[in-house]
């Protein structure tokens, strides 16, 4: 089965966002389940697999989810005030993808070595993967946070 590329308007309300956030979680569950069990763990060439491709995006997106249920107050202690308007979804797009093609690399966000016998056994990849529970309880988090902002 052919996985189209998922195509995300340019959100702007919160209502938007959820929108397109929704359907990026739709897409992906969709695109990661299309592989077999075999080709999740096989790395493409010399580039990640694609399990460690999702193991990356849950490391280096956690952050961000947990971000969005902290208090406004707390963020403004923290990080201070805006001095700056509010970028479009394509301004931080465009930068990654510039910074990718210039040599940007994971770091600390790259997916640490899976054992070997959590390649096989379907229960433990599914927890060690996707990190069943944490990982809908963070995502799940990042959306209630954005109904109430």
């Amino acid at each position: 089965m052919a996985i189209q590329p998922l195509s995300i308007a340019e959100p702007s309300t919160r209502g938007e966002i959820q929108r397109e956030l929704q359907a990026v979680r739709e897409w992906s569950r969709t695109f990661w389940s299309s592989f077999s069990a075999g080709e999740f763990f096989v790395p493409l060439g010399d580039a990640w697999s694609p399990a460690d491709n999702v193991r990356h995006l849950i490391k280096s997106n956690r952050p961000v989810a947990r971000a969005l249920t902290l208090p406004k107050l707390l963020l403004l202690v923290r990080f201070g005030p805006g001095l700056r308007p509010s970028r479009t979804y394509s301004a931080p797009k465009t930068t990654y993808l510039e910074a990718l093609a210039a040599g940007l690399r994971a770091g600390g966000y790259s997916p640490s070595p899976m054992p070997q016998e959590q390649q096989t056994d379907r229960r433990a990849t599914a927890a060690s993967v996707f990190g069943q529970d944490e990982v809908a309880r963070a995502d799940y988090a990042a959306l209630g946070a954005l109904q109430r902002v």
